[in-house]
């Protein structure tokens, strides 16, 4: 037996003292004496938003970027929001959800803005970083109003003008004004919504002679900015009675006395209030009788009147109707134009006849007997110019 060797006991304890420490530290861990190493808090970050350009034309496109930093630095790789909404409205909607590059961006387009647009950026956060919310960016939308096309070109006051034309897409659904200029100011004669198809059409009624000037105004609202069409202008022309307007010196009798009579008339059993009449009698029948003058001041365009018998005259009365514009009372021009109106006879029914007077300062008209019969004593026939108008840029 070799006594050199030793052998180690299989089950030798451990001294009770190294149990005792063992079960100590053990107790002290779980119970949390010594703490497990602490994991660091969320970063805070910043999260700024901007957009190519903060006012564009109604259907225009703009880039909008996010970029998230903590302090100075760029933050990869965390999820951004891009988020848009129309100006006035409380729901947002979603452009894009990309996570950031290097340089801490996201980014993307927005196209066909047809009103004014707020956009802000949200970023949900990690373990590592908080989610941030960026301030919220206003683009601007340019709208347009265009009159395309009005009714009339040269109104006559009374008749009724029709203004259409087309607006941006924005405008769909808002009112737009009608406005009238007035010295400096606008205002407005008559409103109507735009169509679905951004197209509109309203209308006023012409005024008095002179120049008018419209526009077509859309007001601004939460959404929509204003917006102003191009000036429409236009000479309104108004018709004049003659009865009405004094004649001008010179209105006589071919061998001195009164202008054409005034009296209201009766032509084949119609009523005319405003008349300008001329007698024939036994007296006055190889005369030219009598005529009247106005003033037109190159201010009028147009002439026109029913002429007619009156009923009160003698059986038989018959006279010609006839004109004259002229630019100086002198004649000296020689640009005087005459005009010929035909002849009526007593109991027919007033004619309507008219003549250009664009141009001339004076109008004269007259009407010359051509009964054929010889004139009894006593007896009279009247010709008639009734309802005697001319049309005019401005007031006589």
């Amino acid at each position: 037996m070799d006594l050199s060797r030793t052998t180690t006991p299989r089950n030798r304890r451990r001294p009770r003292w190294l149990a005792a420490l063992a079960a100590t530290v053990a107790v002290a861990f779980l119970a949390g004496g010594l703490a497990a190493p602490a994991q660091a808090a969320p970063a805070r970050t910043t999260l700024a938003v901007a957009v190519s350009d903060y006012s564009v034309d109604a259907g225009a496109s703009v880039t909008v970027s996010g970029t998230l930093k903590r302090g100075n630095k760029a933050v990869a790789n965390v999820s951004v929001k891009l988020q848009k909404r129309t100006a006035g409205s409380t729901a947002w909607t979603t452009i894009t959800t990309a996570k950031t590059n290097s340089k801490g961006k996201v980014s993307a387009r927005v196209s066909g803005l047809g009103k004014d647009t707020e956009i802000r950026a949200l970023s949900s956060g990690t373990s590592k970083y908080k989610a941030a919310k960026s301030s919220t960016k206003k683009v601007k939308v340019r709208q347009r109003v265009t009159i395309t096309k009005t009714s009339e070109s040269k109104p006559v006051t009374g008749e009724k003008i029709t203004f259409s034309g087309t607006t941006s897409s924005g405008l769909a659904g808002k009112t737009v004004e009608l406005q009238e200029k007035s010295g400096s100011a606008w205002t407005t004669v008559a409103a109507a919504k735009v169509s679905p198809k951004n197209v509109f059409s309203v209308e006023t009624e012409a005024g008095s002679a002179g120049k008018a000037t419209y526009r077509v105004h859309a007001p601004a609202t939460a959404s929509t900015g204003s917006a102003t069409s191009s000036e429409k202008s236009f000479a309104v022309h108004q018709w004049f009675f003659l009865n009405d307007v004094a004649p001008a010196d010179g209105s006589e009798w071919a061998d001195g006395g009164m202008g054409l009579d005034t009296t209201p008339s009766t032509i084949a059993g119609v009523s005319f209030g405003r008349a300008l009449s001329d007698v024939f009698n036994a007296d006055n029948a190889e005369l030219l009788a009598s005529y009247s003058t106005w003033n037109l001041d190159g201010r009028c365009v147009a002439f026109t009147a029913k002429v007619g018998i009156d009923d009160a005259s003698a059986e038989g009365t018959r006279a010609a109707f006839r004109g004259e514009a002229f630019t100086s009372l002198d004649h000296a021009d020689g640009s005087d134009l005459l005009l010929e109106f035909g002849e009526a006879e007593r109991g027919e029914e007033a004619r309507t006849v008219s003549a250009s007077v664009a141009g001339f300062n004076f109008l004269e008209v007259w009407a010359t007997d051509s009964t054929e019969a010889e004139w009894a004593e006593g007896a009279e026939g009247y010709a008639v110019f009734a309802d005697a108008k001319v049309l005019c840029g401005a007031a006589l």
